[in-house]
């Protein structure tokens, strides 16, 4: 079992093994021999600053420890502090916080709750704590979950906070689960998912949302997952059904922070918050693209995007998608066994910010496990101010940035059509699928091939549906793969572009390379014959190693 499994195995345990008392209020026991006591019954807790004196009215309250693996149970009323930490020396008895129906834990604006943070007053084996909202609500200034030990908040009910950091310190771990709660967010604030330790927020169900504008575009908040001065992991995992809202997110690190930051999506939806995109251009989101002094990526940085679900924008208009910088990371569709799609149609651009040998290359576009990604929309003429109603061709990237002519990314495509009307306001979409996915017909392949790559392409009324109903038919189309050279097993091969006939239901070579380009580039060259794909319109293609046959000779 792995150390996010484990802990998370741990924290369900935790929480399994305390019951709710039948005593309306607040209980808490300052005594190492009991885990339980009603916080009204004064001689039953202790101020942070005084353990030894027992408290004499709750107005009195400042800081409060939780600690020896206690349970404290808010039921039906308020309970006041100006901060809090749990902590206990047992992983299975977490020291914890429990918000039941009808109960508020009031952390005054300006102090702040940690869960999972080593006190050294008691040794530094206490450092296991947990803040459980169950149906009752929270307001506080700011959230800790792993700051120098190991913490899990449950948000079931209302989590009313300012800055939130889990898995802050090296060493440290943290996991915020959203269980179907509600975050309400007031005032300026950041989310750091893995500082330098690591942190987990799994978004179960429900909307976990931060609403980070003032006056329409004035940013005042960040989400930085897996960015610290180094070593930080932080991933943001969003079940079926479920959606993770963030403005501005950066994954591994942005200027001088770094990490290993990523975004796992399990049918859910990742939202980027991009009324801002005309202000700060290509930055609404970084991908692993923390930078030097000198400007290059950093190696000790690394962005994901991966899974089955939506990439989304505020909107499908050009202005409020996505634009995403690109260094050391990818986009990865993982079907997890079954034909599933990650849609990334909403997004605008992708740029690449990794400079370097082409041959290192690695970013880019990924599909295995039986998924598909639809890389981004676009124009199918340059946007220009809209001078080209007048063009019947047109030509851009997918993918990568748009009026690129030759493809940056891996498994990015160079697209050139010409079509039976005036091309503006038609868009190209292409979709990547896994080798193992029915409709790719790699199994359809013949035996000398080895597939590097599987794409469809078509034209489209609209830039984030491609359907039947928005196909377009072409006059003629040429494309140029940029292909996944991690795949290919004799760089001595020559290599093939094959088209796929659904009408035949076989592969037709349409172009070959007798050696293989130094960029990864191939093209199909310009070809007339219209797909009989009923949504694809340009097609299904194939760029495949052909395998040398083994040389026999038989001398009788």
């Amino acid at each position: 079992m792995n150390a996010r499994n484990s802990t998370t195995a741990i924290v369900v345990a935790a929480l399994a093994a305390f019951a709710i008392p039948a005593h309306a209020g607040i209980w808490f026991k300052g005594d190492a021999t009991m885990r339980q006591g009603y916080w009204d019954d004064l001689n039953c807790w202790w101020t942070w600053y005084t353990y030894a004196n027992h408290a004499t009215s709750l107005s009195s309250i400042t800081d409060v420890n939780i600690p020896y693996g206690h349970t404290v149970v808010v039921t039906g009323t308020t309970a006041k502090c100006y901060s809090l930490k749990a902590f206990s020396n047992e992983a299975d008895h977490p020291a914890t916080v429990r918000i039941v129906a009808g109960g508020t834990l009031n952390v005054t604006s300006g102090g702040d709750e940690e869960f999972g943070t080593r006190y050294s007053a008691y040794g530094d084996a206490y450092k296991y704590g947990c803040l459980d909202i169950q149906s009752g609500a929270t307001n506080s200034g700011s959230i800790v979950v792993g700051g120098t030990g190991h913490g899990i908040v449950t948000n079931a009910g209302c989590n009313s906070f300012g800055n939130m950091k889990i898995g802050r310190d090296a060493g440290s771990s943290g996991i915020y689960v959203h269980a179907g709660g509600y975050n309400k967010l007031d005032n300026s604030k950041d989310l750091d998912v893995g500082i330098n330790g690591d942190g987990k927020l799994l978004v179960q169900s429900g909307t976990f949302d931060f609403e980070w504008y003032a006056n329409g575009n004035d940013i005042i908040g960040y989400t930085r997952i897996g960015c610290g001065s180094g070593g930080g992991t932080g991933l943001v995992q969003v079940e079926d059904g479920a959606r993770f809202e963030a403005g501005l997110p950066y994954l591994g690190g942005n200027a001088t922070t770094v990490g290993d930051g990523r975004v796992r999506l399990r049918g859910g939806t990742f939202k980027v918050l991009s009324d801002f995109g005309n202000s700060r251009g290509i930055d609404s989101m970084w991908i692993g693209a923390a930078t030097d002094g000198t400007g290059l990526v950093r190696g000790d940085t690394y962005g994901q995007i991966s899974g089955w679900g939506v990439v989304a924008g505020n909107s499908a208009g050009n202005a409020n998608s996505i634009h995403a910088r690109l260094g050391n990371g990818v986009i990865l569709a993982d079907g997890e066994g079954v034909e599933r799609t990650l849609d990334c149609s909403d997004v605008w651009q992708v740029t690449n910010v990794l400079f370097g040998a082409e041959s290192s290359r690695t970013n880019g576009w990924y599909a295995v496990n039986k998924g598909a990604v639809i890389m981004p929309g676009v124009n199918v003429v340059l946007d220009n101010g809209g001078d080209n109603w007048g063009f019947r061709e047109g030509a851009n990237a997918v993918g990568c940035c748009r009026g690129l002519r030759k493809p940056d990314l891996v498994n990015a495509v160079y697209m050139n059509v010409r079509v039976p009307w005036k091309a503006a306001g038609k868009n190209l979409g292409v979709m990547l699928l896994a080798d193992d996915r029915s409709d790719a017909h790699a199994d359809a392949l013949d035996a000398k091939y080895a597939p590097l790559g599987f794409w469809k392409a078509g034209v489209f009324d609209s830039r984030t549906s491609f359907t039947e109903s928005t196909r377009q038919d072409i006059e003629w189309a040429e494309l140029d793969f940029r292909y996944d050279q991690s795949k290919v097993k004799d760089s001595g091969n020559r290599l093939a572009v094959l088209r796929w006939s659904e009408t035949n239901g076989a592969w037709k070579r349409i172009a070959r390379y007798a050696r293989q380009p130094d960029d990864f580039i191939v093209s199909t060259g310009r070809f007339t014959e219209r797909s009989d794909n009923p949504v694809w319109g340009i097609g299904l293609f194939c760029v495949a190693e052909e395998m040398e046959s083994p040389f026999v000779m038989v001398i009788r």
